[in-house]
């Protein structure tokens, strides 16, 4: 699988849902979109999947991770897909989405980025079901 970058600051959570579903985030998210989330900044993960046709509890689930130690992350996850909400790297007090596709981190950003699972402490993390 091949790292889909953002387009924008701003549009991790778009280019993680088009990692999700292994197509081009602007495929799936009309130009609107993109435009909304530019101007609020950022969106969470679950409006964009939600946007994408996916629904939370059925195609996902959102775990609160709070201050899990970074290298549980991995027991957690257990090989499954997923979504974490990181600090970011690039954007003081903000956070950034970074896929897991089961066995390597993606990170989306154009800028300074996440190279393993380990180096996370995320916040929420979706998991994802059913095969996604």
């Amino acid at each position: 699988m091949s790292t889909i970058k953002q387009l924008s600051d701003f549009d991790c959570a778009l280019a993680c849902t088009g990692m999700v579903l292994g197509k081009d985030p602007r495929d799936i998210f009309p130009i609107e979109y993109y435009e909304k989330v530019e101007e609020a900044r950022g969106t969470t993960m679950d409006d964009a999947l939600t946007m994408a046709g996916l629904e939370s509890k059925v195609d996902f689930d959102t775990v609160y991770t709070g201050s899990l130690v970074s290298g549980n992350v991995r027991l957690l996850l257990n090989w499954r897909k997923a979504v974490l909400q990181v600090p970011s790297l690039n954007n003081r007090k903000a956070f950034h989405f970074v896929y897991w596709d089961g066995q390597e981190l993606h990170d989306p950003s154009n800028k300074q980025v996440y190279h393993w699972i380990d180096q996370c402490s995320p916040q929420h993390v979706v998991i994802f079901r059913n095969g996604l």
